[in-house]
């Protein structure tokens, strides 16, 4: 399962939203970022590429067995509060996880999980 949100606003640069992000993440409370072996399912890490690849991505969530995820973007460009973005990502996260915590897995600067990450292989069609 998988969850994504955008938030569209404006911006005067690029760089006002890069200063303003850290310094709203150098103030924000602790992160409940993830830690141990993790395995990425294909959903997640095509997930994961997905936010990537995105224009302005914040916060990747996923689920502390790696079958969801849930993340969050600024659209082009958008002064977005990484403190209410890194909830937001553990929040759309978990609402997909049925019960199955959600912890931070990556933020704008890359992967901040605090363990192994291991990709699960894609399942091969049934052979007839």
């Amino acid at each position: 399962m998988a969850a994504r949100e955008t938030q569209p606003f404006a911006v005067p640069a690029r760089g006002a939203l890069l200063l303003a992000a850290l310094l709203a993440a150098a103030c924000a409370p602790e992160l409940p970022v993830g830690e141990g072996p993790i395995e990425l399912s294909p959903e997640v890490q095509e997930g994961f590429a997905d936010f990537q690849r995105a224009n302005e991505p914040l916060y990747f969530a996923i689920s502390t067995d790696g079958e969801t995820y849930g993340y969050i973007t600024c659209t082009s460009p958008a002064p977005c509060n990484p403190a209410d973005a890194r909830g937001t990502a553990l929040q759309l996260c978990e609402q997909a996880a049925n019960g199955v915590p959600c912890r931070i897995y990556a933020d704008w600067t890359g992967v901040l999980w605090d363990g192994p990450t291991t990709l699960a292989p894609a399942p091969t069609p049934a052979s007839e």
